[in-house]
């Protein structure tokens, strides 16, 4: 039988069973055991390699971002560590990716999840893919398009509808002006009109602006192309003008931004050369254009 002394037994490797075991003291006489009795001391106070269950605390040091505490054999800089009092933190490739304290839950980097329940509170920034289900508060700082089409319609004096609005594009559509005007102003106020020819006419070769004095005047566009002519508000009612345009070109109608202006008679301005129309104002501020 084999006396063998150790300073430090660390494993039962190279321990057989027919070997006496003597063991380092710092006062007194060496102390000798049987291979066996030194085997079931050191398996009560240790864990086997193979793995078992660990009967009181593990306590580690506290490691760091690039060498965590509880790490892999392959690969030192992936696994757990403590960055602070009251810290807990993975490290993957030497880089923390994960924070858990006393405050939340931290995550370094992109989070990817199958599911999420429960109330998500503070900002949320980069792409959201997949459903959200519950209440939203907040601005979106993008939106690619409404998640059902809708259709949008104006009603009034102006209606128009515009279909299959989403976001996702340009939508138009035309509007029609509604016949409004013919119930607040009737041909019988036009046909109230006062007054005749009597005054003559006139002809303008530039830009011209009506004035009182036109009433019950022709006046003919001629010499220039390309003319305007505009209808002013403030003059009395009962202002009508024969206005012809021999120019070679259109001539253009308008209010001065003030007056409102309405044309019938299936007529629109500008007034085509070699023809004639109407201007008739039944108010300070409204004008009729008819052939």
């Amino acid at each position: 039988m084999t006396t063998k002394t150790y300073a430090q037994l660390v494993t039962l490797a190279s321990v057989t069973d027919g070997d006496l075991i003597a063991g380092y003291r710092g006062a007194g006489p060496l102390k000798t055991y049987t291979a066996t009795i030194v085997r079931t001391y050191m398996s009560a106070l240790s864990l086997p390699l193979t793995g078992g269950t660990l009967t009181g605390a593990l306590r580690t040091a506290t490691g760091n971002e690039g060498a965590p505490t509880v790490s892999f054999s392959a690969e030192t800089g992936t696994g757990i560590y403590r960055s602070g009092a009251g810290n807990w933190d993975v490290s993957v490739s030497g880089t923390r990716r994960l924070n858990l304290s006393a405050t939340g839950l931290n995550v370094y980097g992109v989070c990817a999840a199958t599911g999420f329940t429960g109330p998500l509170t503070g900002n949320v920034t980069g792409n959201v893919t997949g459903n959200v289900t519950g209440n939203v508060s907040g601005n979106a700082g993008t939106a690619t398009k409404w998640a059902t089409a809708r259709d949008l319609s104006l009603t009034g004096d102006v209606t128009a509808t515009l279909s299959n609005v989403d976001g996702s594009a340009a939508v138009s559509g035309a509007a029609t002006l509604a016949t409004t005007q013919t119930a607040v102003h009737t041909w019988s106020a036009l046909q109230s009109i006062t007054g005749g020819f009597l005054n003559g006419s006139a002809s303008k070769s530039a830009d011209y602006t009506l004035v009182a004095g036109d009433a019950g005047k022709i006046i003919t566009f001629i010499s220039n192309s390309g003319l305007d002519l505009t209808l002013p508000a403030g003059l009395s009612a009962g202002h009508i003008t024969k206005i012809i345009n021999v120019t070679g070109s259109t001539l253009a109608i308008a209010g001065d931004g003030t007056s409102s202006v309405f044309f019938v008679d299936s007529f629109s301005s500008p007034l085509a050369n070699s023809r004639s129309c109407w201007v008739g104002n039944i108010g300070a501020n409204i004008w009729y254009v008819f052939t």
